[in-house]
């Protein structure tokens, strides 16, 4: 049951979240860079890495509610 609600309901929303964070993350970056004038690799870098743990963290979410689970059982 919590498999298939993780599946159906928190992947999607969490899907959107994150999309929008992002994008607009990306655009306040474009602008208060001057349209990327002033540029610097390391805001890329940086912008990837939040990326990369924002869809490691979803696409675990299961995992990581299992553990949680577990450890109140083990309590």
């Amino acid at each position: 049951m919590i498999q298939n609600l993780s599946q159906t309901v928190i992947l999607p929303i969490a899907g959107f979240v994150i999309t929008y964070v992002l994008c607009v993350e990306l655009i306040s970056m474009v602008t208060d860079k001057n349209s990327l004038h002033d540029i610097d690799t390391f805001m890329f870098f940086k912008y990837v890495f939040k990326a990369w743990v924002a869809v490691y963290l979803v696409t675990h979410v299961f995992d990581i509610t299992m553990a949680v689970f577990d450890v109140g059982q083990h309590l």
